[in-house]
């Protein structure tokens, strides 16, 4: 299903609840996914990360891949695919 902020943003979005761990060289932080898109996801985690930072992400049941931090807020980061969605959606 389809609202209008999904024709604005050209891509569907789905809600998760996956656990996520989303790490900056030897620092990690533990997560839960709250949106992916085919462009990117939303991590509730604790911290802010710097925008433009390049993070690992590592989720149950996929190979880990690639983010950078498009913004963070006390609370929540979001994430762009670097890898593309074909790598986190085959």
């Amino acid at each position: 299903m389809t609202d209008e902020r999904d024709e604005r943003r050209g891509f569907p979005r789905w809600a998760q609840g996956e656990k996520a761990r989303v790490i900056i060289g030897d620092d990690a932080w533990d997560g839960t996914v709250t949106d992916v898109s085919a462009t990117g996801l939303l991590v509730a985690v604790p911290g802010t990360f710097e925008p433009g930072a390049v993070v690992d992400v590592e989720m149950t049941d996929m190979p880990p891949f690639r983010a950078e931090v498009q913004r963070s807020e006390a609370g929540s980061v979001a994430l762009r695919f670097l890898d593309g969605p074909h790598y986190v959606f085959r």
